[in-house]
């Protein structure tokens, strides 16, 4: 009773008709409802179901029931093969300082030492006219050498890199929880179709090509589905809302390499 009661207190926050993401981002962030301290994760995505019911003017005594079927599933949508990632060896700039006269463009002149002055009188050095240097000899006075790692480009073309979206939905659709076993039995990795009433995006992630995983995370992670049990007993970590998203932490033991 005491998610009901939170449920109708929350009201005055929620527009009818809102997705269920709006909803539990008011949750997380609204500062002037104190009681997120002391409830467990678990409960708060119960609250999103049950505050939703309420806003659409429907009787949720039936719904609370159904909560506690709980379950979260993944998707994993990967982008192409064919990537660049900027070159680590230039930090993309596709040059580097000269490391004969560190970004100067000039050497010491070799026909004085770079003293400017020659002989035992010290005359000026007709080399470098008396200055002690030189046009430097390895990039010809530019203070720039082009990077050998990219050949200048500031990126390496790649295969071993790919980019792909992460996304964490809850459900106590039981109906979608067997279609996705299903699914995971036949190797089926087309993203699955499910009610948007029992159903909402609790996280995604896009993980670009410069920080993704090699090319075998296709193999590892073929699966484009996995389920995730939430049992209360299991949820132990907070979830955590930032830069304008929900950051799931902890309870995805069998993702954690690809979080």
């Amino acid at each position: 009773m005491k998610l009901l009661a939170l449920g109708k207190a929350l009201q005055p926050f929620i527009q009818k008709n809102v997705t269920l993401e709006a909803i539990y981002k008011e949750i997380l962030t609204n500062t002037s409802l104190p009681f997120k301290s002391i409830l467990k994760p678990i409960d708060l995505i119960k609250l999103v179901f049950i505050t939703k019911k309420i806003s659409n003017n429907e009787d949720p005594t039936e719904l609370m029931s159904q909560l506690d079927n709980l379950f979260v599933f993944s998707t994993v949508e990967f982008g192409d093969n064919n990537q660049t990632i900027d070159c680590q060896e230039c930090m993309s700039d596709g040059t580097f300082d000269c490391h004969t006269c560190d970004g100067s463009g000039e050497e010491d002149c070799d026909e004085c030492g770079g003293s400017g002055e020659v002989g035992d009188e010290g005359d000026a050095c007709d080399e470098c006219q008396g200055g002690g240097k030189v046009t430097c000899s390895d990039c010809d006075g530019e203070g720039q050498q082009e990077c050998g790692y990219c050949d200048g480009q500031g990126y390496n073309d790649t295969q071993d890199y790919v980019p792909y979206d992460l996304s964490y939905y809850v459900s106590y659709d039981n109906q979608l929880k067997t279609t996705l076993e299903q699914k995971l039995l036949r190797n089926d990795t087309q993203e699955p179709v499910f009610n948007s009433k029992k159903t909402f995006l609790l996280a995604a992630n896009e993980v670009g090509v410069d920080e993704g995983e090699s090319e075998n995370i296709q193999d590892d992670f073929a699966n484009t589905t996995h389920l995730l049990e939430i049992s209360g007993d299991e949820v132990i970590e907070e979830l955590v809302y930032g830069n304008g998203r929900i950051i799931p932490s902890g309870f995805y033991d069998d993702l954690e390499k690809f979080m």
